[in-house]
């Protein structure tokens, strides 16, 4: 038994009337709904490559983007730096929860960026050898930030880890008596 094909007749190229005349379409046109529905199924580093295809898959990114509650980056760590995390941030206003662990490209001012992420609860900066506790004070004040993570992070030392964020991780001495972040 054969099953049904489905009507695939708005996927094709199509003819439009424009006064009178026909005139074909050379790009394939998709409802936002269905391109969102195809585009969500990439990770979102491959959703923002498709941005550039065009302003539909622009405006469908964003539309993605937008409504996003969680971003892991952490596999894109070659490729994030302050400006492309400044773009996501502002196209993720919901986001919740972050993990830039291992982003090393990322700097105070791509700290700075998630500031726009009202939202955000939950953040992962460990291996980030670029950020200074400024930056994440000011990010820390600026938003409800519940959860945080810090080590690995060159510029911030033990000192400042108990000072400034001894709320957010804990620091204890491992079987050697060096001092480990955890939290």
């Amino acid at each position: 038994m054969m099953a049904a094909v489905p009507d695939m007749s708005s996927l094709q190229p199509h003819q439009e009337t424009c006064g009178g005349a026909a005139t074909s379409l050379d790009v394939m046109r998709l409802t936002r709904d269905l391109l969102c529905s195809v585009l969500s199924l990439l990770p979102v580093g491959t959703q923002c490559q498709a941005a550039a295809v065009s302003r539909d898959w622009l405006l469908a990114v964003e539309h993605l983007l937008g409504g996003t509650k969680e971003l892991n980056l952490c596999r894109y760590s070659a490729r994030i730096c302050d400006d492309n995390m400044a773009r996501l941030a502002r196209r993720c206003p919901r986001v919740t929860d972050i993990n830039l662990s291992g982003c090393r490209k990322i700097g105070d001012r791509g700290v700075h960026a998630l500031a726009s992420c009202k939202e955000l609860r939950s953040l992962n900066l460990s291996c980030l050898p670029l950020i200074t506790a400024d930056a994440v004070v000011a990010l820390c004040n600026a938003l409800p930030i519940v959860s945080l993570e810090l080590g690995g992070c060159a510029r911030i030392g033990d000192a400042v880890l108990r000072t400034h964020f001894s709320q957010y991780v804990e620091l204890d001495d491992d079987e050697d008596g060096l001092s480990k972040v955890q939290g």
